[in-house]
């Protein structure tokens, strides 16, 4: 087995183990902060309230001691919300996808920062 073929076994078996170790989340409800900033809170039933989000600091938590700026954290519950309807099952969906995109754009980054640093042949 080559090195290239082995790595992107590896990887797939990385994914798979990723994969298997979260797939009991998904049926899971809202937990801790959700209350106030998901379920009680009528701003992010609506996409169309996104713009509110980058300015006016009020819009994140139902809770006035809980409302911090947080506008892409406030949109990305806004359209979770506009997908499934406020079902717990794809704000988790969208997570987990987001998630899969992270570690994607970190495997590029690191492996340019990888061949950078590698020292050149004497």
């Amino acid at each position: 087995m080559t090195r290239k073929a082995l790595f992107y076994f590896l990887a797939l078996v990385l994914a798979t183990a990723v994969a298997l170790a979260y797939s009991n989340h998904f049926g899971n409800g809202f937990h801790f902060d959700d209350s106030h900033v998901i379920e009680q809170n009528i701003q992010v039933r609506s996409v169309e309230n996104i713009p509110r989000f980058f300015a006016d600091a009020t819009t994140f938590s139902a809770l006035p001691a809980n409302q911090s700026y947080r506008p892409v954290l406030s949109t990305f519950f806004a359209m979770a919300y506009w997908v499934g309807g406020g079902s717990p099952l794809w704000f988790h969906v969208i997570a987990f996808f987001w998630y899969g995109v992270l570690w994607v754009l970190l495997f590029f980054l690191f492996r340019r920062v990888f061949d950078i640093s590698r020292a050149p042949a004497l």
